[in-house]
């Protein structure tokens, strides 16, 4: 989630919410919610709060016109403040800020992550919500993707289909868990609870020390079946409370030390998990080594420079599957 790659449109479609002449109200709640963070309006006050009544009626006039079976953008949330100003009930100086600051977040470079309609499927059994772009981003975006990211994890996992396995993971989830209270509570709710609906949630970070800060370390790590540690070479002072907190023993803490990365090799990882039997639970520790081929290495690559190179070739061959460019870059094939 960049703007630069995948999109995400917080709404859903009009089909899906729009129900006897009215935005339903837990879909309502949301598109609020996220409107207020992203319009500047997130206070507590009775201007606060007539200013978020304007936002409202312009959300349910936004459903109301809307025609098409696409979801609709901020685009047609400014075109519904409009019409707003034939409404004697609506203080033209307060809708006419919001649609000042609607307008600047149009035009801004969020508006390629959040105006546009959504290219991802976020209805799969397998999600995968890649955070690292946001960095970019100030904190009022990072906050709304927040809240659009755990809206669909929530979807994914209470589907009221316990039986059938869900997975979901939020790579570089420490982008957004320094956001506030709110996600943090999302997170730690999802996380204790989606287990019985079918959920497999995965948190991971390379900055370790923003994840514990966030508060939540804890209450993941003590959730966690699973988890696995890659090498902190580069970040030695990372892994002391790495240590503590997965309460590794000696001879785990001497492997998690010991572990290698060689860049477009290979990396060595610590995985300590949960064998599960008749005869009971018993935790079980190895050390492996991920070998990449050409492909693999871009395909999960986290170097600036490489993920440049990708979105770079995405930018000028738009027509070209992902796929295809990174077999140019790995093997050089001219299908690219």
């Amino acid at each position: 989630l960049s703007g630069e790659a995948a999109k995400i449109n917080p709404r859903p479609t009009k089909a899906a919410c729009f129900k006897n002449g009215a935005v339903e109200e837990e879909t309502f709640s949301f598109l609020t919610g996220v409107c207020n963070v992203l319009l500047c309006n997130t206070g507590s006050s009775k201007d606060d709060a007539l200013y978020e009544s304007i936002i409202q009626a312009g959300i349910q006039s936004t459903y109301a016109h809307h025609e098409g079976d696409a979801a609709p953008r901020f685009d047609d949330l400014l075109r519904a403040f409009d019409r707003l100003t034939e409404r004697k009930d609506i203080d033209p100086t307060r809708l006419r800020t919001l649609r000042d600051l609607l307008q600047k977040l149009i035009a801004g470079p969020e508006s390629r992550l959040l105006n546009e309609h959504t290219d991802i499927d976020t209805d799969g059994q397998f999600i995968c919500y890649d955070l690292f772009g946001l960095r970019s981003y100030d904190d009022r975006v990072k906050a709304a993707v927040a809240a659009i990211t755990m809206r669909h994890v929530r979807t994914l996992a209470f589907d009221g289909k316990p039986d059938l396995y869900k997975y979901c993971l939020l790579e570089e989830v420490a982008n957004l868990l320094a956001l506030g209270a709110g996600f943090r509570d999302l997170t730690i709710e999802t996380a204790t609870t989606g287990r019985a609906h079918g959920l497999s949630l995965g948190a991971v970070t390379q900055e370790y020390d923003e994840y514990r800060r966030s508060g939540i370390a804890g209450t993941l790590n003590l959730n966690s079946t699973t988890k696995f540690l890659m090498s902190h070479k580069e970040a030695a002072n990372a892994m002391t409370p790495i240590i503590e907190d997965m309460q590794l023993n000696d001879t785990e803490a001497a492997l998690f030390r010991s572990l290698k990365a060689v860049k477009g090799k290979y990396s060595e990882l610590l995985v300590r998990t949960q064998n599960w039997s008749p005869e009971g639970g018993r935790n079980v520790t190895a050390k492996l080594r991920f070998e990449l081929s050409p492909f693999d290495y871009w395909m999960v690559t986290r170097d600036g420079q490489d993920r440049g190179k990708i979105q770079e070739l995405e930018r000028r061959f738009p027509h070209i599957p992902k796929a295809k460019i990174i077999e140019y870059l790995a093997y050089g094939k001219a299908a690219a």
